[in-house]
């Protein structure tokens, strides 16, 4: 059965509910994105999210090597933006 299928309750009740995907069928997004995926996430450059890393603004995690050897958390991010909020 697929994910809009349904199901009775109970034999015979006629109440139904919509089944739910068995949980390995749900993607789970990643918490280390690289800075590609990062600066895409918070709508900046490239350039941009690694003057915030110069700027001690974001943390970052080293991966070793590679052409995106930074990563980051998202919930790094999402506090980045957190802190950044600002209302008139």
């Amino acid at each position: 059965m697929g994910y809009l299928s349904t199901r009775p309750i109970a034999p015979d009740s006629g109440i139904i509910e919509p089944m739910r995907k068995p949980a390995e069928e749900i993607p789970i997004p990643p918490r280390l994105v690289k800075t590609k995926q990062a600066a895409e996430y918070l709508a900046i450059s490239q350039w941009k999210l690694r003057n915030l890393v110069q700027q001690g603004l974001i943390p970052y995690i080293e991966d070793g090597g590679g052409t995106s050897p930074w990563r980051f958390d998202i919930r790094d991010l999402d506090e980045y933006v957190e802190r950044s909020r600002r209302v008139l």
